[in-house]
Protein backbone atom coordinates (compact mmCIF):
# COMPACT_ATOMS: atom_id res chain seq x y z
CA UNK A 1 0.00 0.00 0.00
CA UNK A 2 1.10 3.58 -0.66
CA UNK A 3 1.33 5.53 2.59
CA UNK A 4 1.79 9.31 2.45
CA UNK A 5 1.86 12.21 4.90
CA UNK A 6 0.55 15.61 3.79
CA UNK A 7 1.45 18.70 5.78
CA UNK A 8 -0.88 21.56 6.68
CA UNK A 9 -0.43 24.62 8.85
CA UNK A 10 -2.75 25.12 11.81
CA UNK A 11 -3.63 28.56 13.17
CA UNK A 12 -6.27 30.47 15.10
CA UNK A 13 -7.24 34.04 14.30
CA UNK A 14 -9.89 36.56 15.20
CA UNK A 15 -13.04 36.56 13.09
CA UNK A 16 -12.57 38.75 9.98
CA UNK A 17 -8.94 39.39 10.93
CA UNK A 18 -6.97 36.46 9.42
CA UNK A 19 -3.70 38.32 9.92
CA UNK A 20 -4.15 38.48 13.71
CA UNK A 21 -2.91 35.02 14.69
CA UNK A 22 -3.22 33.96 18.33
CA UNK A 23 -0.73 31.93 20.38
CA UNK A 24 -1.70 28.28 20.34
CA UNK A 25 -1.15 28.05 24.10
CA UNK A 26 -3.71 30.78 24.81
CA UNK A 27 -6.21 31.02 21.99
CA UNK A 28 -8.98 32.75 23.93
CA UNK A 29 -7.18 34.96 26.44
CA UNK A 30 -8.13 32.54 29.21
CA UNK A 31 -5.23 30.13 28.85
CA UNK A 32 -6.96 27.57 26.59
CA UNK A 33 -4.43 25.46 24.68
CA UNK A 34 -5.51 24.38 21.21
CA UNK A 35 -4.14 20.88 21.82
CA UNK A 36 -6.38 20.44 24.85
CA UNK A 37 -9.40 21.51 22.78
CA UNK A 38 -8.51 18.98 20.09
CA UNK A 39 -8.18 16.15 22.61
CA UNK A 40 -11.56 17.10 24.05
CA UNK A 41 -13.43 17.40 20.74
CA UNK A 42 -11.86 14.30 19.12
CA UNK A 43 -13.66 12.06 21.59
CA UNK A 44 -13.99 8.53 20.15
CA UNK A 45 -17.46 8.31 21.68
CA UNK A 46 -18.84 11.39 19.94
CA UNK A 47 -16.70 12.66 17.06
CA UNK A 48 -17.88 11.88 13.54
CA UNK A 49 -17.61 13.66 10.20
CA UNK A 50 -19.16 12.65 6.89
CA UNK A 51 -19.71 13.70 3.31
CA UNK A 52 -23.04 15.18 2.27
CA UNK A 53 -23.98 12.04 0.32
CA UNK A 54 -23.03 9.83 3.31
CA UNK A 55 -20.82 7.65 1.09
CA UNK A 56 -17.85 8.32 3.36
CA UNK A 57 -17.39 9.15 7.01
CA UNK A 58 -14.63 9.22 9.57
CA UNK A 59 -14.54 8.56 13.29
CA UNK A 60 -11.84 8.86 15.91
CA UNK A 61 -10.39 5.69 17.38
CA UNK A 62 -7.81 7.18 19.75
CA UNK A 63 -6.27 10.55 20.64
CA UNK A 64 -3.76 11.73 23.21
CA UNK A 65 -1.33 14.49 24.07
CA UNK A 66 2.27 13.49 23.40
CA UNK A 67 5.72 14.89 22.68
CA UNK A 68 8.47 15.95 25.09
CA UNK A 69 6.60 19.16 25.92
CA UNK A 70 3.13 17.62 25.55
CA UNK A 71 2.62 19.93 22.58
CA UNK A 72 1.62 17.23 20.10
CA UNK A 73 -1.71 15.51 19.58
CA UNK A 74 -1.61 11.97 18.22
CA UNK A 75 -4.84 10.78 16.61
CA UNK A 76 -5.94 7.53 14.99
CA UNK A 77 -8.86 8.11 12.61
CA UNK A 78 -11.12 5.43 11.14
CA UNK A 79 -12.31 6.56 7.69
CA UNK A 80 -15.09 4.45 6.19
CA UNK A 81 -16.40 4.08 2.65
CA UNK A 82 -19.52 2.34 1.33
CA UNK A 83 -21.57 2.07 -1.83
CA UNK A 84 -19.23 -0.37 -3.57
CA UNK A 85 -20.08 -3.89 -4.72
CA UNK A 86 -16.94 -6.04 -4.73
CA UNK A 87 -15.62 -9.57 -4.26
CA UNK A 88 -12.76 -10.03 -1.77
CA UNK A 89 -10.43 -12.82 -2.82
CA UNK A 90 -8.12 -15.14 -0.91
CA UNK A 91 -4.48 -15.39 -2.09
CA UNK A 92 -5.46 -18.49 -4.09
CA UNK A 93 -8.18 -16.58 -5.94
CA UNK A 94 -11.15 -18.03 -4.06
CA UNK A 95 -13.88 -15.60 -2.99
CA UNK A 96 -13.60 -14.99 0.75
CA UNK A 97 -16.25 -12.31 1.11
CA UNK A 98 -18.85 -10.65 -1.10
CA UNK A 99 -19.10 -6.97 -0.32
CA UNK A 100 -22.41 -5.19 -0.99
CA UNK A 101 -23.16 -1.48 -1.30
CA UNK A 102 -24.40 -1.49 2.31
CA UNK A 103 -21.07 -2.71 3.72
CA UNK A 104 -18.57 -0.17 5.04
CA UNK A 105 -14.83 -0.48 4.44
CA UNK A 106 -12.89 0.75 7.49
CA UNK A 107 -9.18 1.47 7.60
CA UNK A 108 -6.87 3.31 10.02
CA UNK A 109 -5.13 6.61 9.30
CA UNK A 110 -2.91 8.49 11.72
CA UNK A 111 -2.62 12.23 12.28
CA UNK A 112 -0.02 14.17 14.22
CA UNK A 113 -0.66 17.77 15.26
CA UNK A 114 2.48 19.62 16.40
CA UNK A 115 1.26 22.69 18.27
CA UNK A 116 4.00 24.64 20.12
CA UNK A 117 2.31 26.54 22.94
CA UNK A 118 4.28 29.76 22.42
CA UNK A 119 3.88 29.76 18.64
CA UNK A 120 0.98 31.07 16.56
CA UNK A 121 1.53 28.48 13.79
CA UNK A 122 1.25 24.72 14.23
CA UNK A 123 1.58 21.81 11.81
CA UNK A 124 -0.63 18.85 10.97
CA UNK A 125 0.82 15.70 9.37
CA UNK A 126 -2.17 13.88 7.90
CA UNK A 127 -1.73 10.26 6.83
CA UNK A 128 -3.41 8.79 3.75
CA UNK A 129 -3.43 5.29 2.23
CA UNK A 130 -3.69 4.84 -1.53
CA UNK A 131 -4.84 8.46 -1.86
CA UNK A 132 -7.58 7.94 0.75
CA UNK A 133 -7.43 9.87 4.01
CA UNK A 134 -9.52 11.80 6.55
CA UNK A 135 -8.44 15.41 5.87
CA UNK A 136 -11.25 16.47 3.54
CA UNK A 137 -13.86 15.46 6.13
CA UNK A 138 -12.02 16.13 9.39
CA UNK A 139 -10.82 19.69 8.67
CA UNK A 140 -14.28 21.21 7.91
CA UNK A 141 -15.82 19.44 10.90
CA UNK A 142 -13.12 20.73 13.26
CA UNK A 143 -13.52 24.24 11.86
CA UNK A 144 -17.29 24.11 12.46
CA UNK A 145 -16.95 22.73 15.98
CA UNK A 146 -14.35 25.38 16.79
CA UNK A 147 -16.66 28.15 15.54
CA UNK A 148 -19.45 26.82 17.77
CA UNK A 149 -17.16 26.84 20.82
CA UNK A 150 -15.36 30.14 20.13
CA UNK A 151 -17.77 32.42 18.24
CA UNK A 152 -15.27 35.24 17.72
CA UNK A 153 -12.39 33.03 16.57
CA UNK A 154 -11.61 30.89 13.55
CA UNK A 155 -9.53 27.72 13.22
CA UNK A 156 -7.72 27.49 9.87
CA UNK A 157 -5.90 24.71 8.02
CA UNK A 158 -3.77 25.55 4.98
CA UNK A 159 -1.42 23.48 2.82
CA UNK A 160 2.13 23.96 4.08
CA UNK A 161 4.51 25.79 1.75
CA UNK A 162 7.59 25.31 3.92
CA UNK A 163 9.37 22.23 2.58
CA UNK A 164 12.91 22.97 3.63
CA UNK A 165 14.38 19.52 2.94
CA UNK A 166 12.80 19.28 -0.51
CA UNK A 167 13.94 22.75 -1.52
CA UNK A 168 17.46 22.17 -0.22
CA UNK A 169 17.73 18.99 -2.31
CA UNK A 170 16.61 20.88 -5.42
CA UNK A 171 19.09 23.68 -4.81
CA UNK A 172 21.89 21.14 -4.46
CA UNK A 173 20.88 19.36 -7.71
CA UNK A 174 19.91 16.13 -5.97
CA UNK A 175 16.76 15.37 -8.00
CA UNK A 176 16.90 11.67 -8.90
CA UNK A 177 13.54 10.90 -10.54
CA UNK A 178 10.27 12.57 -11.51
CA UNK A 179 6.86 11.00 -12.15
CA UNK A 180 3.87 12.86 -13.63
CA UNK A 181 0.38 11.44 -13.08
CA UNK A 182 -2.99 12.37 -14.62
CA UNK A 183 -6.37 10.96 -13.56
CA UNK A 184 -8.82 13.04 -15.60
CA UNK A 185 -9.94 12.49 -19.17
CA UNK A 186 -7.75 14.50 -21.53
CA UNK A 187 -8.69 15.74 -25.01
CA UNK A 188 -4.98 15.55 -25.86
CA UNK A 189 -5.03 11.74 -25.78
CA UNK A 190 -7.00 10.85 -28.87
CA UNK A 191 -6.96 7.07 -28.49
CA UNK A 192 -7.83 6.96 -24.79
CA UNK A 193 -10.93 4.84 -25.29
CA UNK A 194 -8.89 2.20 -27.11
CA UNK A 195 -7.15 1.46 -23.82
CA UNK A 196 -9.71 1.83 -21.04
CA UNK A 197 -13.45 1.65 -20.51
CA UNK A 198 -15.24 4.97 -20.95
CA UNK A 199 -16.60 4.96 -17.38
CA UNK A 200 -13.34 4.13 -15.62
CA UNK A 201 -11.30 6.92 -17.18
CA UNK A 202 -7.58 6.93 -17.77
CA UNK A 203 -4.63 7.10 -15.42
CA UNK A 204 -1.62 8.31 -17.33
CA UNK A 205 1.80 7.97 -15.73
CA UNK A 206 5.03 9.40 -17.12
CA UNK A 207 8.32 8.39 -15.47
CA UNK A 208 11.36 10.58 -16.04
CA UNK A 209 14.77 9.33 -14.94
CA UNK A 210 18.34 9.18 -16.24
CA UNK A 211 19.15 6.29 -18.55
CA UNK A 212 20.26 3.23 -16.60
CA UNK A 213 18.96 4.75 -13.37
CA UNK A 214 22.25 6.56 -12.81
CA UNK A 215 22.87 10.27 -12.51
CA UNK A 216 20.53 13.10 -11.61
CA UNK A 217 17.86 15.21 -13.29
CA UNK A 218 18.00 18.96 -13.74
CA UNK A 219 16.35 20.62 -10.75
CA UNK A 220 15.98 24.10 -12.25
CA UNK A 221 12.45 23.71 -13.65
CA UNK A 222 11.05 22.36 -10.40
CA UNK A 223 12.96 24.86 -8.27
CA UNK A 224 11.76 27.89 -10.25
CA UNK A 225 8.16 26.69 -10.08
CA UNK A 226 8.57 25.99 -6.37
CA UNK A 227 9.95 29.49 -5.67
CA UNK A 228 7.28 31.29 -7.71
CA UNK A 229 4.49 28.89 -6.63
CA UNK A 230 3.55 28.48 -10.30
CA UNK A 231 3.25 24.74 -9.81
CA UNK A 232 1.24 24.27 -12.99
CA UNK A 233 4.54 24.65 -14.84
CA UNK A 234 5.92 21.41 -13.47
CA UNK A 235 2.89 19.23 -14.24
CA UNK A 236 2.71 20.12 -17.93
CA UNK A 237 4.52 17.97 -20.46
CA UNK A 238 4.00 18.96 -24.08
CA UNK A 239 0.22 19.25 -24.63
CA UNK A 240 -0.75 17.04 -21.68
CA UNK A 241 -1.51 18.57 -18.28
CA UNK A 242 -0.99 16.27 -15.30
CA UNK A 243 -2.62 16.38 -11.86
CA UNK A 244 0.34 15.60 -9.63
CA UNK A 245 4.07 15.05 -9.68
CA UNK A 246 6.31 12.83 -7.56
CA UNK A 247 9.94 13.83 -7.05
CA UNK A 248 12.57 11.49 -5.64
CA UNK A 249 15.47 13.42 -4.12
CA UNK A 250 18.54 12.72 -2.04
CA UNK A 251 18.63 14.72 1.19
CA UNK A 252 21.72 16.26 2.73
CA UNK A 253 21.94 13.37 5.21
CA UNK A 254 22.02 10.84 2.35
CA UNK A 255 18.45 9.62 2.80
CA UNK A 256 16.34 9.22 -0.34
CA UNK A 257 12.80 10.60 -0.07
CA UNK A 258 9.88 10.94 -2.47
CA UNK A 259 7.79 14.11 -2.31
CA UNK A 260 4.50 14.74 -4.09
CA UNK A 261 3.11 18.04 -5.33
CA UNK A 262 -0.62 17.51 -5.79
CA UNK A 263 -3.53 19.55 -7.18
CA UNK A 264 -1.35 22.60 -7.87
CA UNK A 265 -4.24 24.70 -9.15
CA UNK A 266 -6.30 24.07 -6.01
CA UNK A 267 -3.62 24.79 -3.42
CA UNK A 268 0.02 24.15 -2.71
CA UNK A 269 0.23 20.80 -0.97
CA UNK A 270 3.40 18.80 -0.50
CA UNK A 271 3.38 15.27 0.86
CA UNK A 272 6.00 12.61 1.46
CA UNK A 273 5.99 8.83 1.23
CA UNK A 274 6.24 7.10 4.60
CA UNK A 275 6.86 3.48 5.56
CA UNK A 276 5.20 2.62 8.89
CA UNK A 277 5.75 -0.85 10.32
CA UNK A 278 2.94 -3.39 10.23
CA UNK A 279 2.03 -6.30 12.47
CA UNK A 280 1.71 -9.90 11.25
CA UNK A 281 -1.98 -9.37 10.45
CA UNK A 282 -1.13 -6.31 8.32
CA UNK A 283 -2.39 -3.73 10.80
CA UNK A 284 -0.32 -0.60 11.32
CA UNK A 285 1.86 -0.24 14.39
CA UNK A 286 0.81 3.05 15.98
CA UNK A 287 4.23 3.98 17.40
CA UNK A 288 5.95 3.48 14.06
CA UNK A 289 3.24 5.46 12.28
CA UNK A 290 3.57 8.43 14.63
CA UNK A 291 7.36 8.25 14.42
CA UNK A 292 7.11 8.50 10.62
CA UNK A 293 4.66 11.40 10.82
CA UNK A 294 6.96 13.17 13.28
CA UNK A 295 9.92 12.68 10.97
CA UNK A 296 8.00 14.21 8.06
CA UNK A 297 7.01 17.20 10.18
CA UNK A 298 10.65 17.75 11.08
CA UNK A 299 11.85 17.41 7.47
CA UNK A 300 9.10 19.35 5.73
CA UNK A 301 8.25 21.79 8.48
Amino acid sequence: MAHRASIYTVSVHKNRHPEELLPLGDIDGSGTYLGDWLVDVLNPKSFEASRADESQDVRCEKRQLAGPNRDEVQVLFKPGERGLRADHLEPDGQVAFKQTAQHTQLFTCGSLFRLPRKSDIGLWACHSINRRGPKSMVAPELENLFRERFEKLRLTFKPSVNAAAFRDALEKDRLLEATLIAYERSPNIEDEEAWVDHETGLKLRLDIEPAGGKGRLLSSRVLEAFKSKELGDIVTFGDVKFDSANFKVKLANGAVRTFKVEDPEKGFAISEEIEPDTAKDGSLKAKSLFDELGRVLTELG
